[in-house]
């Protein structure tokens, strides 16, 4: 079956070499702007916001998993099973009903 669409051909010999001369060309340039926006960024970075935005994070995990543990594991969970049973046996009691 004959290929009926046309056939597009694009060397890019001289390119490369372009590309690399103008690169070369303007490195000390390129150096410059970049030593430029990278110190202007380094020196207006808010490392305070930054440092107090973590610290509460690791703040708020730790006593979040403390509480977490507490009442999962801990003296919490005791409390809460022994108040719940209490609850349950005033209400049973109150209708007359055998509790555990």
């Amino acid at each position: 079956m004959p290929n009926h669409f046309p056939t597009i051909r694009i060397e890019l010999e001289g390119v490369r070499y372009q590309v690399l001369h103008a690169l070369h060309t303007h490195n000390t340039e390129i150096e410059e702007l970049v030593k430029k926006e990278l110190t202007k960024a380094i020196d207006t970075f808010d490392y305070a916001a930054v440092v107090k935005a973590s610290v509460k994070e690791a703040v708020d995990g730790a006593v979040k998993d403390a509480v977490k543990s507490f009442f999962y594991h801990g003296g919490g969970r005791a409390t809460i099973e022994s108040a719940v049973k209490e609850s349950l046996a005033s209400i049973l009691n109150k209708e007359g009903k055998d509790c555990w």
